[in-house]
């Protein structure tokens, strides 16, 4: 029968050449953050692994997501500063959604222990989601740049040189545009909306709408403008 140290030994590096034994372990990683951080950090960190240890996942991610409720708010809050500073119109509140996704996914699919802790491994994946949210806002400036989703840009009449019965480019009228098949009814009601508040702004789209992102009403939009563009092209023919 093994002795406690060798199957402790074998459970932690089944398969590979024993280094060092559990206590051996949990000790070298308690002494590298008690180097790094304050006592107070230290003592959250161990905290939001042994919730993560005892409790089921479902648990575990609502106590750690209210431990970390205002370290979200405030890092959703910094983010979303220095985006804006960079030209970016990122709020806290688009950091904040990937920083729960972080978190959820992180507790039940991502962490598998190792030499950091989970809440370093949450920060780490934190910060990852926040950069690549920037990378794509800066791919697709036409979402994240507050420009308007404009009636010059779907092409239909200002609102202040004519009205609703009147034509959607020029000469195809709003009646039929109304009846194309491929327009679903948050297309139509887009088109609605526009037309009433020509600087909308995907913020303020995506809110009336209701579709819950920025980015879905920059895919309604694109997907109205490629209607539009066939019934441009009927009309230049």
């Amino acid at each position: 029968m093994l002795a406690i140290n060798e199957l402790e030994r074998y459970i932690l590096h089944q398969g590979e050449e024993p280094q060092e034994t559990v206590d051996e372990f949990w000790g070298r990683k308690e002494r590298r953050i008690e180097k790094i951080y304050r006592k107070g950090k230290v003592d959250l960190i161990k905290s939001i692994e042994r919730i993560y240890n005892n409790e089921y996942p479902d648990d575990a991610c609502d106590r750690i997501c209210k431990i970390l409720h205002s370290t979200i708010k405030a890092s959703a809050r910094r983010w979303s500063q220095n985006a804006q500073l960079s030209g970016l119109r990122l709020y806290a509140d688009d950091f904040e959604e990937v920083f729960w996704k972080a978190i959820l996914d992180m507790i039940w699919y991502d962490y598998r222990g190792g030499d950091f802790w989970l809440y370093e491994n949450i920060m780490k994946k934190m910060r990852s989601n926040a950069l690549d949210l920037l990378k794509w806002a800066k791919r697709d400036k036409r979402i994240h740049n507050h420009i308007a989703a404009s009636v010059e840009e779907l092409q239909i009449a200002d609102q202040r040189t004519s009205n609703l019965e009147n034509n959607v480019l020029d000469t195809v009228s709003i009646q039929h545009m109304m009846c194309e098949p491929s327009l679903d009814d948050q297309a139509r009601e887009l088109l609605r909306y526009l037309y009433d508040y020509p600087e909308a702004t995907f913020r303020e789209i995506a809110n009336t709408l209701g579709l819950g992102h920025p980015q879905k009403a920059s895919r309604l939009l694109e997907k109205v403008q490629k209607i539009l563009a066939k019934y441009r092209n009927i009309v230049e023919r």
